[in-house]
């Protein structure tokens, strides 16, 4: 994260193999094969601010128990990564108690029917989403909100599409 620039660099991601009794993860480069650069609002950056600090106390209150490997902007309390069904659970719980639709199964697919809906530019949202083509994702996104314009924008999770 720079936040004198105001961007993040998605880098790399994570998968989590959960067929054992403690999951495995593997870290990745993006499915494009290359990091790209994320604008943040300056909301988000604040945010971000006050969470990498709360991370830092926490890195010296447990000392050598804190994985300081991992780096991660979101991790469990010791630095590991977080269970994949632990942060959906909690992301869904803060989408909800923020008065959002819960508008898919990943932050990714929130952010861009949230961004879509509030009239963002379908470019813009592609390529921090790292999509090479954003024609067919934004057109099926746009398509469900102005079908749901009348109810709010209710959205059912249906504009997961496969590899976005």
């Amino acid at each position: 994260m720079d936040f004198n620039r105001g961007t993040l660099v998605v880098a790399q991601s994570m998968d989590a193999d959960l067929s054992g009794t403690k999951p495995i993860f593997t870290f990745k480069s993006p499915k494009s094969g290359r990091p790209r650069s994320v604008a943040m609002p300056s909301f988000v950056a604040e945010a971000l601010r006050r969470h990498r600090a709360q991370q830092n106390e926490e890195r010296l209150r447990l000392g050598p128990k804190y994985k300081i490997g991992y780096d991660l902007v979101l991790a469990a309390e010791e630095g590991e990564p977080l269970h994949p069904e632990r942060f959906t659970a909690t992301f869904r719980r803060a989408i909800k108690g923020a008065g959002l639709p819960d508008c898919g199964p990943t932050l990714r697919h929130t952010c861009a029917t949230l961004s879509l809906a509030a009239g963002a530019n379908p470019l813009v949202i592609s390529q921090a989403l790292g999509h090479h083509d954003p024609g067919l994702h934004t057109a099926s996104v746009r398509s469900r909100l102005t079908w749901n314009a009348g109810t709010g924008c209710r959205c059912d999770g249906s504009d997961v599409a496969a590899g976005s």
